[in-house]
């Protein structure tokens, strides 16, 4: 009788510790999740397949993109996650026109982006009455 006193004590104890409302057993542990990174607000992490580089220069541009060509035609492959924030509409299969804001040309820090590689790509939103997505960030898949 003093074991079953003593169990209705403790299990008192462990009550009385915890936030009202329904609380889960010690059998029922939470699912292990994948580390991932958090997408940036209004951003989405994606995979694409670049369908072509668009021949457009900016002539107002001085910078890379009066240059060399900044825009290019993607197929969305894979929607991996939004940002908060994320508004506009997207879904796999669809083709959208991204910009590139430092080109599509190769540089010290990345590779060219040329037709048919697929990517891993954080893209923002277009911009409010803009229509181009704009990349901030890809690593080509091989």
């Amino acid at each position: 009788m003093e074991t079953a006193c003593q169990r209705m004590r403790d299990n008192q104890e462990d009550t009385q510790n915890q936030p009202s409302g329904k609380t889960l057993g010690k059998s029922a542990a939470r699912p292990v999740l994948p580390d991932q990174e958090t997408i940036a607000p209004g951003q989405v992490q994606v995979v694409v397949h670049v369908v072509k580089v668009l021949p457009v220069l900016d002539k107002s541009d001085a910078g890379p993109c009066g240059q060399s060509p900044c825009q290019a035609e993607v197929l969305v492959k894979k929607i991996i996650g939004y940002g908060m924030g994320f508004t506009a509409n997207l879904a796999e299969g669809q083709t959208l026109t991204v910009h590139f804001p430092m080109t599509l040309k190769a540089s010290e820090e990345r590779p060219a982006v040329t037709p048919g590689q697929t990517l891993d790509a954080r893209l923002s939103q277009p911009a409010e009455g803009g229509t181009h997505f704009v990349m901030r960030g890809f690593t080509i898949r091989p």
